[in-house]
C-alpha cells in the first residue's frame, strides 16, 4: 500500500520496502490517474529484482479524494513454469509476446524484452494485429520443415487483457 505522495507505508511480504519512494513509477502514476485497475505491462522491476506485472489502483475516501494506491504483483517465474510443461518437440519453440511483438516469456530467458518476433515470424503480424489464431506450415522444396501457429488473448472476465499472444512453432 502506498500513500498519494508515493511512500510504501505497507506491505504483505517485503516489509523491508515500507518507506520506500515510489512516486515516480508508471504504475503509479498510472494508478493515480485512472479509476478503476490500471495493469501495467510485462517489466523487470528494479525493486524485485526480476521480471513482473503490477496490478494496482487508487483508493479514495468516502469524498472522493485519492488517498493511496493499493499494487500488487503476479510472480512471472509461474510463466516459466507454464512454458517448461508446454508439450513441444526438442526444436520447438513457445513464446509469449507483447502488443508490440516482442518477447515477454521463452525458454530461452536472454530474449526476453530483447527480441522482437515480427522481424522473425511472419505470423506474428497477424497476431499482433489482433487476428485470433492461426498457423503457416514451412516448406522447403516440397518437404514439410515446420508449424507455426498463434493464439491472441482476449483477456478474462471484464478484464481485456494486454493484447499478447502466445506463439508456437515446431520444426521437424
Amino acid at each position: 500500500m502506498v500513500n498519494k505522495d508515493g511512500f510504501i507505508v505497507a506491505a504483505g511480504v517485503h516489509t523491508e520496502m515500507i518507506g520506500k519512494d515510489v512516486s515516480n513509477s508508471d504504475w503509479f502514476q498510472n494508478a493515480i490517474k485512472k479509476s478503476g485497475c490500471s495493469v501495467s505491462e510485462m517489466y523487470f522491476s528494479e525493486t524485485y529484482n526480476d521480471y513482473t506485472v503490477s496490478y494496482s489502483c487508487r483508493i479514495v475516501d468516502e469524498k472522493g479524494s485519492v488517498i493511496g494506491v493499493l499494487s500488487t504483483r503476479f510472480n512471472w517465474n509461474y510463466i516459466y513454469d507454464i512454458l517448461d510443461k508446454a508439450k513441444i518437440g526438442t526444436k520447438g519453440e513457445v513464446y509469449a509476446i507483447n502488443s508490440k511483438g516482442i518477447v515477454i516469456a521463452s525458454r530461452n530467458k536472454d530474449e526476453i524484452l530483447k527480441r522482437n518476433l515480427i522481424e522473425t515470424y511472419p505470423e506474428v503480424q497477424n497476431a499482433v494485429a489482433g487476428d485470433e489464431y492461426g498457423y503457416s506450415i514451412e516448406m522447403e522444396k516440397d518437404k514439410l520443415e515446420g508449424i507455426i501457429g498463434y493464439a491472441h488473448t482476449k483477456g478474462y472476465n471484464s478484464y481485456r487483457g494486454k493484447n499478447w499472444s502466445v506463439i508456437v512453432r515446431e520444426t521437424f
